[in-house]
């Protein structure tokens, strides 16, 4: 069907300037004097409603708060429909401006790059939009969930294979120790710290080439334990196999591993399905190949891989090669998988089905060939690594030994998580374990009452405190709304942010406060729907009565409590010494001398010494960086000895043989009266017969005094007269301030004489 665009103009613009007319804010006001237009208008605007409806799963994003329609009484509602819409829209345009360019340099010269996302033409996701809706994997597992620990973790192998320590040793219960609740240990532990890598790891290797991407096969989709049972066989034949999983945690409270894709050395790809009822209890069987310590498993950033592997899987890997430490390493500018596939391989992956819902079933073909990119070139990009870490055998040694220390690190419940760094024995993991996120333990301090009182700076709501500027008269609040969420995940198998998000509880806890004359539904319902854009509404909005009286009794509750008390509970304790002085005025004097050295005075850098602070002459320092004061006693005694060398002993004579000099006669020179300082005491004056001979020099033509015409007038102690003197140069700035520069003095021409100029 064609439109033309130039007949249609006319009557839109008709359209738009009717309906611009109205305000939208007049709509109400019309509806209720007529009921004619109330009624015409309500029906428009179901019809309308329901045309956006159609429209909306062509052009609509995998979301995870809304249930993706729009409806005509939910105005906060519509709008995150619509922008989730118009986000999906302009990241469509964004890929196809990128296609299309990608075209173009393609035509124009051949691009050595290989690009994951090529063959798709649709720049759409043609995924399920309503992700909410899917139903949850984890109600068909044969073990059910259960999120209210009363126990540690206990790891989930009923057999060990490849071990060093026995089953039954390594699955012992440790007792609790302070700061460290009862636990089990990782039971591979002893075997990733101590098994050697196979001989070949430090040795220099054939290269190795993944089949190129236009040219390899689908991944073998794996669901059924005898689709297991021949991987397992063809596992067992490589020395390398690369491991990658994708996750989900947003509808389930602990998180779930929803796909696992494996590539091997003999250019095979694989993807397993752990949301497979029939296939979940059955991959604990692949700890044979990744326990063993002579096939090198290949992760990138494993950081959380191992940990979700021994929560959901109960799989251990032993000979782990992370090429994330490699990378860190070799110094290579970033660390990214996508970095390291363009770097080594020159392959560009997609970030379009990063954030998808992988719990959906079944894949389609792109999410499966994104799935499949993680690993089908990370052999590859693992042996170009290792050749140039084989080069320093140092930098080799330090990524394996920090790969052994991911592969070792423990998942725990936050019930009994250790509050310290150390555990209980040298080879433990229990310096590096790791709980769900923002998950409250259930311990009777937490559980048992209302606002519980705890160091401040442990608790799981502490940085969500501290983030937000939250007044400790306020955190009572929002420990009371932090646990209800936890609670309320944990019941309904929901992360604590699809229940209420961070941004909604910051919002209610800030709306309300000890002085809050009114906390109804309609003043809370207010607070959810301005912050409910970022998640975690529908659930909140379910439970509103049981949410509002929980405000109401925190509220009530704290306006009973000692404020005095409550801050007294927060307070830092001041620090205090453990010996206790046993003279207070030996104390006391201590710390006036403390005080009487910080206000001495600091002469060049140096502090002077107490002494240094009266009659002090003069400082010496030595080569050793010492200062030497010199007070008054020296000061005296060095200037009598100066005398006495000056004193005259005898009379001396000497004769000075006399040249014959021409002397010029010289005009009279008018003396002037001045007065003559009187000899320092002291000092004894020359004897009056002494005659000492000096030889006569030339003399020099003195300039002839100007004549003195005034005297000296001594009364007024001004001389009104002086001798001209030649005027020195005087650096006065601010002088001639706003004049106009003097023109540049010139040399004068020397005249009087004849200059011959010869060339050379």
């Amino acid at each position: 069907m064609s439109f033309d665009l130039e007949s249609l103009a006319p009557s839109l613009i008709n359209l738009i300037r009717l309906s611009s007319a109205v305000n939208a804010k007049d709509i109400s006001f019309y509806n209720s004097i007529d009921p004619a237009v109330k009624s015409e208008s309500t029906a428009l605007n179901q019809h309308l409603i329901d045309l956006l409806n159609e429209l909306l799963p062509n052009a609509f994003s995998i979301t995870s708060d809304q249930d993706g329609q729009l409806h005509a009484d939910k105005e906060e509602e519509n709008w995150k429909v619509v922008s989730s819409v118009l986000d999906t829209l302009f990241e469509n345009a964004e890929i196809a401006l990128e296609q299309g360019t990608k075209k173009e340099q393609t035509n124009q010269t051949k691009d050595e790059f290989t690009y994951l996302d090529e063959t798709d033409t649709s720049g759409t996701r043609k995924s399920t939009p309503q992700s909410l809706k899917i139903e949850k994997p984890q109600l068909l597992f044969k073990t059910p969930v259960n999120n209210f620990e009363t126990s540690p973790f206990k790891p989930l192998i009923k057999t060990k294979p490849n071990a060093l320590i026995p089953l039954q040793e390594s699955m012992q219960l440790v007792s609790a120790a302070p700061d460290v609740p009862e636990h089990y240990e990782n039971p591979y532990s002893y075997e990733i710290m101590n098994q050697p890598y196979p001989d070949w790891i430090l040795q220099q290797q054939e290269s190795f080439d993944s089949i190129p991407w236009k040219e390899c096969d689908e991944p073998t989709w794996i669901d059924n334990p005898a689709q297991l049972d021949d991987l397992l066989v063809e596992l067992s034949k490589c020395k390398v196999i690369a491991v990658d999983l994708e996750h989900h945690d947003y509808r389930t409270y602990h998180g779930i591993t929803c796909l696992m894709q494996l590539t091997t050395d003999t250019k095979k790809d694989y993807l397993i399905d752990p949301l497979s009822p029939e296939l979940r209890p059955h991959l604990v069987n692949l700890n044979v190949i990744f326990t063993d310590p002579n096939i090198v498993k290949v992760f990138h950033g494993a950081f959380m891989d191992i940990i979700w592997l021994q929560r959901d899987l109960g799989l251990y890997v032993v000979s782990l090669f992370d090429t994330y430490h490699a990378s860190r390493e070799l110094g290579l500018g970033r660390h990214s998988l996508a970095h390291l596939l363009e770097t080594y391989v020159k392959f560009k992956t997609s970030k379009k089905w990063q954030l998808a819902d992988w719990r959906m079933r079944p894949l389609n073909s792109e999410m499966k060939n994104y799935a499949k990119a993680d690993t089908h070139f990370l052999i590859e990009v693992f042996y170009k690594m290792h050749s140039e870490l084989v080069q320093n055998p140092d930098k080799l040694k330090k990524v394996l030994y920090e790969s052994r220390k991911v592969s070792n690190r423990r998942y725990e419940y936050s019930t009994f998580k250790p509050r310290n760094v150390k555990s209980a024995n040298g080879f433990s993991s229990g310096a590096e374990v790791v709980a769900t996120n923002q998950s409250v333990p259930q311990l009777p301090e937490f559980k048992n009452g209302l606002v519980s009182v705890h160091n401040p700076t442990n608790l799981p709501w502490s940085n969500l405190a501290d983030s937000n500027s939250i007044p400790m008269a306020k955190r009572p609040l929002l420990e009371v709304l932090f646990k209800w969420r936890d609670e309320q995940a944990r019941r309904e198998d929901e992360s604590p942010r699809y229940i209420m998000s961070d941004f909604m509880l910051v919002s209610l806890v800030n709306a309300f406060s000890q002085d809050s004359e009114e906390v109804s539904e309609r003043t809370v319902l207010e607070v959810i729907n301005s912050s409910s854009r970022f998640g975690g509404s529908q659930f909140v909005r379910s439970k509103l009565k049981e949410l509002v009286v929980l405000i109401q009794d925190c509220l009530e509750e704290l306006k009973q409590m000692d404020t005095a008390l409550w801050d007294s509970i927060y307070e830092k304790k001041p620090a205090t010494t453990k010996g206790n002085p046993k003279d207070i005025e030996l104390a006391f004097e201590t710390v006036k001398q403390k005080f009487e050295a910080a206000n001495r005075p600091v002469y060049d850098g140096v502090v002077l010494a107490k002494e240094a602070d009266n009659g002090v002459f003069s400082v010496r320092y030595t080569r050793n960086g010492g200062v030497d004061f010199i007070g008054a006693d020296v000061k005296q005694h060095r200037l009598e000895k100066a005398l006495e060398y000056l004193k005259i002993q005898r009379d001396v004579a000497i004769d000075v043989s006399e040249e014959p000099v021409d002397e010029q006669p010289e005009q009279p020179e008018q003396k002037e009266e001045t007065e003559t300082p009187e000899p320092e005491s002291g000092l004894t004056s020359a004897a009056p017969d002494e005659i000492i001979t000096l030889r006569k020099h030339q003399q020099r033509k003195r300039k002839q005094d100007a004549p003195a015409t005034e005297k000296l007038d001594t009364s007024q102690k001004i001389m009104v007269s002086k001798p001209q003197q030649k005027k020195r140069k005087v650096f006065e700035p601010y002088k001639n301030e706003g004049a106009v520069a003097a023109p540049k003095k010139k040399r004068p021409v020397t005249s009087g004489r004849n200059l011959i100029f010869k060339k050379k």
